[in-house]
């Protein structure tokens, strides 16, 4: 595929992280993995030997924030009480506390350029805040979360959906 025009280089500091669908949950975030995801494979039985082949079925990776805290400590507090209500609500229940989560990508010119939407999402791990004394300059505290999700949907530049039944080949 050839490249007809000059682009930039991607930044992992252009982005913000959403959680749920309130403008109110947005997270400053050291860093984030968008997803790992595997095509898994399947045998397709032939005459004298089996072909290996893609499966119909996609597996992501979790989620992997890096959130910076604040002096009040409130987003550690928030996502230690989203576990918390995961905990104590009846299965029944659950999908009230399984929220989306979204992860928008800026140009340098502050354009959202990709949307990566993660379904149904819930916190698995909540690191522990470790608070340290410096000499030079003070450090900024974060803690790392991990949330699983069930769907993973990206919207590219030009407001096009990619979900889990795309069909057709990008060249």
């Amino acid at each position: 595929m050839s490249n007809t025009g000059h682009k930039s280089e991607a930044r992992s500091d252009n982005f913000i992280f959403t959680i749920g669908k309130s403008e109110s949950l947005r997270y400053s975030v050291q860093s984030s993995n968008i997803t790992e995801v595997m095509l898994n494979q399947t045998n397709y039985p032939v005459r004298g030997k089996d072909l290996k082949i893609p499966s119909n079925k996609v597996e992501h990776s979790p989620l992997i924030l890096d959130l910076v805290i604040s002096e009040d400590y409130s987003e550690w507090i928030e996502i230690y009480k989203w576990m918390l209500s995961c905990k104590n609500t009846p299965h029944d229940k659950i999908m009230n506390y399984m929220v989306p989560c979204e992860l928008t990508a800026i140009d340098s010119q502050g354009k959202e350029t990709a949307r990566f939407i993660y379904t149904d999402c819930w916190p698995t791990s909540l690191e522990g805040v470790t608070l340290t004394i410096v000499d030079n300059d003070s450090q900024i505290v974060t803690a790392n979360v991990t949330l699983n999700y069930n769907r993973f949907v990206i919207v590219d530049k030009d407001g096009n959906e990619i979900t889990e039944d795309y069909v057709g080949y990008p060249g």
